[in-house]
């Protein structure tokens, strides 16, 4: 025989004995060996259980990209502010959520009345809304798919809009549609998918935006300022436009935020992000936040949880005070 073929019987045996015990266990499986694989993937899902929890707390992710600090700081304060201004607005007494029959809740519902007929919750308070979708758009710089993010948004839309109906029928004996900055949000998110797909250009993208702004801004005029409340009769446009008629034939509950002008500044923002993250890194001289800010920035990387789950939570700390003290 010549080496040749000795070789060749060699390397075929060597092959075999080599897949044989992996077709093998592939195929049958002793109850030790399946044991084991339980137990393996019990502890695996736990460790990844684990490292979810450890990571959430966390602001950089241990092996994940550094995030741009500047944007989630903004986002944080923004978020805060928002939170705060809506758990004011619906303490108040035109929701007929607190009787107020103690000193506490005299003193909250004065604050809230006030708050509610001031200026500030009037004409400064839509501007952080807008400032909000400005950094929302922003962040289009680093969104890998663009029609995933506005399903994601879309279905907490969704969900967080049948929440509030089931709440306000029982609270309220109302029900009907929310339209608010989450749907704001959700809308932008569609437009800007859309806008890709037709690989829109961006001289596009920006005359669309100013278009919606000086539109959004007119009725806001019209109807925040100069007090006109048949600018609208229309119950399609209305969910587009500042109007009265929304809330007047209860289309939207009172917290309305209407899709003008807000989907332009998210519009500019996208626009904005190609050049100002081109290389998705951070306008700043740090790559991380200083500790003082890290928590603002751990509030605007999660900003969507915060809105959802800190405003009810505060609501129900103050109507239990309102109860007890």
């Amino acid at each position: 025989m010549s080496s040749f073929d000795q070789h060749t019987i060699a390397d075929a045996t060597a092959t075999r004995e080599e897949i044989t015990p992996e077709t093998a266990h592939s195929t049958k499986l002793s109850s030790t060996d399946k044991n084991k694989e339980k137990k393996g993937f019990f502890s695996s899902s736990g460790q990844a259980f684990a490292n979810y929890f450890k990571n959430f707390f966390r602001y950089n992710e241990s092996g994940r990209y550094v995030r741009i600090w500047e944007l989630d700081v903004w986002r944080g304060v923004l978020m805060l502010f928002v939170t705060l201004i809506h758990v004011l607005l619906y303490i108040g007494p035109a929701n007929g959520m607190f009787e107020y029959s103690t000193e506490f809740g005299r003193l909250i519902n004065d604050v809230a009345v006030k708050f509610s007929g001031s200026a500030f919750a009037n004409g400064v308070q839509p501007f952080g809304l807008y400032m909000f979708c400005f950094l929302s758009g922003l962040s289009c710089a680093f969104t890998r798919n663009h029609g995933k993010r506005a399903l994601k948004m879309t279905i907490v839309y969704l969900l967080f809009m049948l929440f509030l109906m089931m709440a306000t029928t029982i609270l309220f004996d109302y029900t009907g549609p929310v339209f608010n900055i989450l749907s704001v949000l959700a809308f932008c998110l569609i437009a800007w998918w859309l806008l890709e797909l037709c690989k829109a250009p961006n001289w596009l993208r920006l005359l669309i935006a100013f278009v919606v702004i000086a539109i959004g801004f007119t009725y806001f005029y019209g109807w925040r300022v100069m007090g006109k409340n048949d600018m609208v009769n229309n119950p399609v446009w209305s969910i587009f436009v500042y109007n009265e008629y929304v809330i007047r034939e209860r289309i939207s509950y009172y917290d309305f935020q209407p899709l003008f002008p807000h989907l332009g500044f998210f519009l500019i923002a996208g626009v904005l992000s190609k050049y100002l993250y081109k290389d998705k890194k951070t306008l700043t001289t740090r790559l991380f936040p200083p500790k003082y800010i890290v928590p603002l920035a751990w509030v605007g990387k999660h900003s969507l949880l915060v809105y959802i789950t800190f405003f009810p939570v505060l609501v129900g700390i103050v109507w239990l005070l309102a109860i007890i003290i």
